[in-house]
């Protein structure tokens, strides 16, 4: 039986104070206490809740040379965009940081622990700019850059070089898996198996008159140096290559001959059977991780109106899922450590400021929370990352300065 309708209003009315009456309540206990953490709200993307405290790390780096990160399609500048250039990454059980410094010491490798204290030196080397720790523990990846020399009939500067290099936390020792004399090709964008067993990484050729990158191949290295394999040989250059949980696929990027739209592919991890899977010539995509079960790809991708989205598309190519479909533009999308929620920056343009801002997701799509960016409308937070313990994130902001912050993700039922 329908209500009478003015006593439906007249519950709506009551239901509207009671809800005034408990926020006013929450709101006056609350006044004067300390700071706490970081407090979400679901499925409310244009409402924020103040965050309560924020864990502050100490400066730590300074930006790298004025250079593009060509295998990431993004600038890092020495002004500007600053926090892009920031370069870490938290040790498989949390309780380290290993992060490139330039500051007030020598420039180099350092590590400190997840409270911001006990920093010290690892490893002396200048321009250091990716860093990526192997799933045991043992060892970290790292992307060094150094100036290259031109032929006499080319440009004067401007040629830029990465070189990859292994650093064995146990002894202290560093081993280059490129060869730092050479000026024909640059190794980028390195991935562990799973089993920390192999390397694989992205080579770019450069064109040693002009210093331009050419075409860029897929290999895999073991960490001392040997077994180095060609994976991809094709007219198309490809990039980004990452593991399958399981170990047996790497997803990468394709980009075709005369095309700016790169694509996603898949191929087994000794670079037999590589497949296409986003063929669609309007999409750009980029980016790709793997889901826990190996069978289907997250990926950044965006279309010819610029709407950047998460998809996620099976092994197969089919299913191919738009998760974010909206106005809301996102960047650095990363999986939780349990492989349950993806993490991302996402950002709203209003008619005083862009409001950029963290979310997270269940990998379905669903369940999305916003958490706002304590730094302030127009301040972007970059580099961000879960914490191993699944409940914190780390990203670089510049404020006064260059900083690196950690941010609890305060859980809270729906």
């Amino acid at each position: 039986m329908s209500q009478w309708p003015p006593f439906s209003r007249l519950r709506r009315s009551l239901r509207a104070l009671l809800w005034i009456v408990i926020l006013l309540v929450i709101a006056l206990t609350t006044l004067g206490k300390p700071a706490s953490w970081a407090t979400p709200v679901a499925h409310l993307p244009n409402q924020t809740v103040p965050p309560k405290q924020l864990t502050h790390l100490p400066v730590i780096a300074s930006p790298l040379i004025n250079t593009c990160d060509f295998y990431l399609y993004a600038c890092n500048l020495t002004t500007g965009y600053a926090g892009a250039t920031m370069t870490y990454d938290w040790s498989p059980d949390g309780h380290t940081i290993a992060f490139y410094g330039d500051g007030d010491g020598p420039s180099g490798l350092y590590a400190m622990d997840e409270q911001g204290k006990n920093r010290h030196l690892l490893l002396e080397m200048g321009n250091i700019n990716l860093i990526r720790y192997s799933p045991d523990g043992t060892k970290i990846a790292l992307i060094v850059s150094r100036p290259g020399s031109l032929s006499n009939s080319g440009p004067a500067n401007g040629h830029i070089l990465h070189d990859l290099y292994v650093y064995t936390i146990a002894t202290g020792q560093v081993r280059p898996l490129s060869d730092p004399a050479s000026e024909d090709f640059s190794d980028v964008a390195p991935a562990w198996s799973p089993d920390s067993s192999t390397l694989a990484f992205t080579r770019i050729q450069h064109d040693r008159t002009t210093g331009e990158l050419t075409a860029g191949d897929i290999y895999t290295i073991r960490p001392d140096g040997s077994e180095l394999i060609q994976l991809t040989d094709t007219p198309q250059s490809e990039h980004l290559p990452t593991y399958s949980p399981d170990g047996t696929r790497i997803a990468y990027i394709r980009v075709k001959e005369n095309s700016n739209n790169p694509s996603i592919a898949v191929m087994e991890a000794n670079g037999d059977e590589p497949t296409i899977l986003t063929s669609d010539e309007a999409l750009f995509a980029n980016d790709p991780f793997w889901a826990p079960d190996s069978n289907s790809i997250f990926f950044f991708g965006a279309t010819e109106n610029h709407e950047w989205d998460i998809y996620n598309i099976r092994v197969d190519g089919s299913d191919l899922v738009n998760l974010t479909h909206d106005a809301l533009q996102q960047s650095y999308p990363v999986l939780s450590p349990d492989g349950s929620q993806i993490l991302f920056v996402g950002q709203v343009q209003t008619p005083d400021a862009f409001e950029i801002d963290f979310y997270t997701m269940s990998i379905d799509g669903s369940n999305m929370t916003k958490y706002q960016n304590p730094h302030g409308a127009n301040q972007h937070p970059t580099n961000a990352k879960w914490h191993p313990d699944g409940q914190r994130i780390s990203y670089a902001a510049y404020t006064n300065e260059l900083d690196l912050f950690l941010l609890r993700l305060e859980a809270r039922s729906r």
